[in-house]
């Protein structure tokens, strides 16, 4: 559905570094480059500024990297965080949903 333009899917720019990290040590630097840059044809990156951090670091979450990941949706006005610890976002006010849930939803709305 982003493909063809009926959604926008952003990732979190600091996950990128975090894909191409394990994606570079399981396939090798120039397969885990083609991949990225398959992967942002689809996803587009939700840049993280500092001011997004601290933001961050003012949540009382678990998870700092959950917060992160909230705050940045947060500013853009996110309709869905998909993932699959939807327990993790219990305090966020945007819904989390898995990606079974997510399709589901999509699926749901288009017919």
């Amino acid at each position: 559905m982003a493909e063809e333009n009926k959604i926008a899917c952003y990732i979190s720019a600091s996950s990128i570094n975090d894909i191409f990290y394990l994606s570079k040590g399981a396939l090798g630097k120039k397969p885990a480059k083609e991949a990225l840059r398959d992967m942002l044809q689809v996803f587009k990156p939700a840049t993280v500024t500092d001011g997004h951090i601290y933001q961050a670091l003012n949540l009382d979450w678990d998870d700092f990297e959950d917060s992160v990941q909230y705050i940045v949706g947060e500013s853009f006005s996110a309709d869905y965080i998909i993932t699959r610890n939807i327990q993790d976002f219990s305090s966020s006010s945007i819904t989390a949903v898995t990606p079974e849930q997510f399709l589901k939803t999509i699926t749901d709305t288009e017919t």
